[in-house]
């Protein structure tokens, strides 16, 4: 007998799918507060041309990388690649307080959003594991609101952030950064809070694998390699 489905509210007060749907509001919010934040050091660096450049970073590698990034998710654990992809960033925001040029903005933002698709993916793949099937329409609507619904809140943070003393870290990070210090900073622990909350989900390993390994098949490990190498 199928479960009833349950409000919205319900979906996010409790159980895997609420731990999942938090962890991915705190880290949306705080990539937005980047973006933004982001752009502003592009002007800052070299007007114009800068916010352009910072834009398309963002844009290009869902153009490059997105394909590869669905291997990737429908071969390997879930959990760990979002577990990745925010602790990786968590790591590589901070960079930013350093990009005084150009080119190296492009590198760390290009990491960032290939970060950010490993993360997104597998995401969107696990809602279904973790509500039923009641439940998926309104639990999809929650995570596109996690998603998308956050970048007011996010454009609010850097607005706010950007209003209060510059960090400057001892004169470690250079001029052109530090009015968008606290921003990178803030962001960096938000993916930190993410990627924790998702370390207490149960392993989600892709319907495929799991049979694979459920039937005692010989090295489902190598041949789960295989085929990923073949794909991409």
């Amino acid at each position: 007998m199928s479960q009833p489905p349950r409000s919205a509210l319900s979906l996010i007060a409790r159980g895997p799918f609420a731990r999942l749907w938090w962890a991915s509001l705190i880290g949306s919010t705080g990539d937005w507060i980047t973006v933004f934040a982001t752009i502003a050091l592009g002007d800052e660096i070299a007007g114009g041309q800068g916010i352009l450049v910072a834009v398309l970073a963002r844009i290009m590698p869902g153009l490059l990388f997105g394909a590869a990034v669905g291997v990737i998710t429908d071969r390997f654990d879930r959990r760990s690649l979002i577990v990745v992809a925010d602790l990786g960033r968590a790591l590589v925001v901070p960079l930013l307080l350093f990009a005084t040029t150009l080119p190296v903005l492009v590198v760390i933002s290009l990491v960032l959003e290939f970060l950010s698709l490993l993360g997104q993916s597998p995401r969107a793949a696990i809602v279904p594991r973790l509500v039923s099937r009641a439940n998926i329409v309104t639990a999809n609507s929650l995570m596109l609101a996690a998603a998308y619904a956050t970048i007011p809140l996010g454009a609010a943070f850097n607005w706010f952030l950007a209003s209060l003393p510059t960090v400057t870290l001892g004169g470690v990070v250079p001029e052109t950064s530090a009015p968008f210090a606290l921003a990178f900073l803030v962001d960096s622990a938000t993916f930190l809070v993410s990627g924790l909350i998702i370390m207490t989900l149960p392993a989600l390993r892709p319907e495929s694998v799991e049979a694979a390994r459920n039937n005692d098949a010989p090295a489902p490990d190598a041949e789960v390699t295989r085929s990923t190498g073949s794909d991409l």
